[in-house]
C-alpha cells in the first residue's frame, strides 16, 4: 500500500458549477437544422442533407438495408434498436455525416455491449411526445408499448451515455429476439393493425392480427418484456413479416402466399383482451393467447 498513488482528484463545488455551465453553453450553440438520420441493418448510424437523402435513397443499392429514416433536428436524440433488444443512442449532432454509399464502420466496434452478429431493426426519435407510443414484437409473441422518451438516459450531458448499449426490451429466457419495432401517433394506432405472418412447423403460414388500438392504454418500461399478445407456439412458429395495414381492411377467409395456404380464420376476437388479462402493469410474463 506504501507504494499505492491516490488518483482521485476532489473539484470544489463551484467548479462542477462552472462545468455544468460550460456544458449547457455548448448544447446552446448547436445550430438547430434539420438532417436526415439513417440507421442501417448492419450497425450503422448516420446523418445527411435532407435533399441529399431524397437524391441517393432511390440509386443507392445500400439503401436496401435502411430499417429507419426521419427528418429531425440537430439537437435532438435518436436511438437504434436492435434484435438483441438494446438500443444505441445518438444526438443526431454528434452522428458521422455521410452519404449513403459510404461504407460505415459497426458501432459495435466502439460502443461497449453490441456485439458484432446484432443487427438493427428499427429506429426511434426520442421525443417526450404523449401523442407518440413506441411498439415492439418479439419472437415469442411480446408485445410492449412505451413512449419513447422512456428510451433516454437519464444523463446526456457528457458523451459517456453514447459509449455503452441501452435497453429497449427485457426479452425472455435469453433466446427472444425483437422482430419489430416501430413509432405510432396515436391517431394511427386508433386506424391502423398489424397483419403478423407466422410459418407453422408443418410449414403453413398463418395470419395473426393484432388491433393497435386494443394495445393503446399500455405503457410499459425499457425493462418489460410486454405481454405475449401474438401466438407463435412460444417461438416454434417463425415471424415471416409484419405488415401495417388499415383496421377496416376486410380479409379474405383465406388466401395463398407464394403457393402456400393461409388460414385466416383466428381473428383477434378469439383472444382474450388484454385488459382482462393483464391484473398487474408492472408484471412482464402476461401471456394473452388461444389453443391453436
Amino acid at each position: 500500500l506504501s507504494e499505492y498513488v491516490r488518483r482521485t482528484k476532489f473539484v470544489k463545488s463551484e467548479d462542477v458549477a462552472d462545468l455544468v455551465k460550460q456544458i449547457d453553453a455548448t448544447e446552446e450553440v448547436i445550430e438547430d437544422k434539420p438532417m436526415e438520420v439513417v440507421i442501417t441493418k448492419p450497425l450503422s448510424m448516420r446523418k445527411l442533407g435532407v435533399k441529399a437523402f431524397e437524391n441517393q435513397s432511390s440509386a443507392d443499392k445500400s439503401a436496401q438495408e435502411i430499417v429507419w429514416h426521419k427528418t429531425v433536428s440537430t439537437k435532438d436524440f435518436v436511438a437504434g434498436i436492435t434484435r438483441d433488444g438494446k438500443t444505441v443512442v445518438r444526438r443526431v449532432n454528434d452522428l458521422e455525416q455521410a452519404n449513403l454509399d459510404v461504407r460505415m464502420q459497426p458501432l459495435n466496434r466502439d460502443v461497449r455491449g453490441l456485439v458484432s452478429d446484432d443487427e438493427f431493426i428499427g429506429g426511434v426519435e426520442l421525443v417526450d411526445d404523449p401523442n407518440v407510443k413506441l411498439v415492439t414484437v418479439s419472437d415469442r409473441g411480446y408485445v410492449k408499448v412505451m413512449n419513447p422518451i422512456a428510451l433516454k438516459p437519464n444523463n446526456t450531458r457528457t458523451r459517456a451515455y453514447s459509449r455503452r448499449t441501452w435497453t429497449a426490451s427485457g426479452l425472455k429466457g435469453g433466446t427472444d429476439k425483437l422482430w419489430f419495432a416501430q413509432m405510432f401517433t396515436i391517431e394511427e394506432m386508433n386506424n391502423l393493425k398489424l397483419q403478423i405472418v407466422v410459418r407453422t412447423d408443418r410449414g403453413r403460414e398463418k395470419v395473426r392480427t393484432l388491433i393497435l388500438s386494443d394495445i393503446l392504454s399500455r405503457s410499459e418500461s425499457p425493462n418489460s418484456s410486454g405481454a405475449r399478445w401474438v401466438n407463435t407456439h412460444d417461438g416454434e412458429w417463425r415471424i415471416v413479416r409484419i405488415d401495417v395495414v388499415d383496421k377496416d381492411e376486410q380479409e379474405a377467409d383465406d388466401f395463398e402466399i407464394e403457393g402456400l395456404e393461409i388460414d385466416l380464420g383466428e381473428e383477434l376476437s378469439e383472444y382474450k383482451t388484454l385488459d382482462s388479462a393483464v391484473q398487474n402493469e408492472e408484471q412482464s410474463d402476461e401471456v394473452v393467447d388461444t389453443e391453436d
